[in-house]
């Protein structure tokens, strides 16, 4: 993330701009990261903040980008999911932005995250996502698909997102893969509560705890809404 925002934005521009690109590869290890600083910079807890909840908000529109590229059928329903998750991110982004700081980057130059082992690892975590849900469906039905969802939501949600829509290619399980999508999304952003609350300081924690807490629950009542 640190790397993009540089090449993109440049230094000084701020954690919250670093947080919304982050979004576009890894919010949960951009939350650890960034839980880990405000310890070290409690002064810019708030702008932390800020970038954490950025990432969480660029999350379920990659989510639903990667779906409407894959499976315009599971995108169409996941619309009930990600437009409510996105609003509270949206609304929690903006009261904050007001007082988000300006932090100047590390000015040493940072390494491109372009490299072969994250490629292969990703490749594997994939090829392992795929081979678990369709063992589980085949094995549990679906009861092993939600407990699939649940499992890949807690470790990389876009292998999840992928597979899902891989199995939506029967249209009779457009409606299941949603719902593991859902459950994902939950579970993903429940990590990430739990990252910022364990290695945060405590003004960050606090900002996380609202607007991830709050997306938990509209996730979760509509999960339930939609069961």
């Amino acid at each position: 993330p640190r790397y993009i925002a540089r090449r993109l934005v440049g230094p000084g521009r701020g954690y919250g701009v670093t947080g919304a690109l982050a979004g576009l590869i890894s919010s949960t290890a951009l939350t650890l990261q960034f839980s880990r600083i405000s310890r070290d910079e409690p002064q810019h807890a708030r702008g932390l903040g800020l970038g954490v909840l950025a990432a969480c908000t660029i999350l379920p529109i990659r989510v639903l980008v990667i779906s409407l590229v894959l499976n315009h059928a599971v995108a169409l329903e996941l619309l009930y999911f990600v437009i409510p998750a996105t609003l509270v991110g949206v609304a929690f982004s903006l009261a904050l932005l007001r007082d988000s700081d300006s932090v100047e980057a590390p000015v040493t130059a940072p390494k491109s995250p372009l490299r072969l082992g994250t490629a292969l690892q990703l490749a594997l975590v994939f090829q392992i996502a795929f081979m678990v849900i369709d063992y589980a469906r085949a094995a549990f039905g679906s009861s092993g698909l939600i407990g699939s969802s649940v499992l890949f939501g807690l470790a990389d949600l876009d292998a999840l997102t992928v597979s899902m829509n891989r199995l939506a290619g029967d249209a009779s399980l457009v409606t299941l893969a949603t719902r593991g999508i859902g459950i994902g999304m939950l579970t993903n952003t429940l990590v990430k509560l739990l990252l910022a609350n364990v290695a945060g300081e405590r003004a960050f924690r606090r900002v996380t705890f609202a607007g991830l807490g709050s997306t938990i629950v509209v996730l979760a009542v509509v999960l339930w809404l939609r069961w």
